[in-house]
């Protein structure tokens, strides 16, 4: 895995991706534990390759959501509803 990493790192870097995202409806979930700058890094680049439809949400939590799996499964869920009816 880290071999594959070395030689694509460019090809998966955010920057490069982010195009490829615009026409998705994308929701970005992160914790305390993980850097917030590069969840704000995702979402800064897919906006400037002009993806609009972007919902985040932070909650104070560990990386494996341990102690509000059932918040992280009502944020999904409910992001899940707000998908019906839009196209």
């Amino acid at each position: 895995m880290t071999d594959e990493l070395i030689a694509h790192g460019k090809d998966w870097s955010f920057k490069t991706l982010a195009p490829q995202l615009i026409h998705r409806k994308l929701l970005v979930l992160y914790s305390n534990d993980f850097v917030k700058a590069d969840s704000q890094v995702l979402i800064k680049d897919v906006k400037a390759a002009g993806g609009t439809t972007i919902d985040e949400k932070y909650v104070v939590t560990d990386h494996s959501w341990s102690d509000h799996r059932i918040a992280l499964e009502s944020l999904v869920i409910g992001w899940l509803e707000g998908l019906r009816g839009s196209s």
